[in-house]
């Protein structure tokens, strides 16, 4: 089973600084990279190794 979580940040700015961050407090953190979608995106875990999917913008059509 995988669980996944996903949030938008507002804008690549906000990405580049929470990847920052998480990096620098030793989080499991992946790089930045581009899926060919909208906006920048970074995959994280936690402990349990919940991942969590965090995007600079998500796609238009994913928000209707």
């Amino acid at each position: 089973m995988r669980f996944c979580l996903t949030f938008e940040l507002n804008g690549i700015t906000e990405l580049e600084n929470l990847h920052r961050e998480l990096f620098e407090k030793e989080v499991n953190t992946g790089a930045i990279e581009n899926r060919g979608h909208p906006g920048r995106n970074f995959v994280s875990s936690d402990p349990d190794g919940i991942l969590f999917d965090v995007w600079s913008e998500l796609s238009p059509s994913f928000k209707k």
